[in-house]
């Protein structure tokens, strides 16, 4: 088997990641409200990325530098709350 031959490895694409969630945020049980709302909307979305979005992606890369274990939210929250 050559080296040309072997699976590479194959991660999520950043894109990919940013439509996973946009549809999280944007579904079928919001469009009502969207719709109603109208462009409007848009404003909303771009704020609650900011506000919210934005400062939480930068702790997750805080805590993911800081802890060499796998587990991610799960096992920051767990080291956390450790009851000894």
């Amino acid at each position: 088997m050559t080296s040309t031959n072997k699976a590479k490895k194959k991660g999520i694409s950043i894109f990919a990641l940013a439509m996973l969630n946009i549809v999280a945020v944007v579904s079928l049980r919001g469009l009502p409200a969207e719709a109603e709302y109208g462009l409007s909307s848009i404003f909303y979305y771009i704020f609650a990325a900011i506000v919210f979005l934005v400062p939480v992606s930068l702790v997750a890369a805080e805590l993911a530098t800081g802890w060499s274990e796998k587990g991610g939210v799960f096992r920051w929250v767990g080291e956390a709350l450790v009851l000894d």
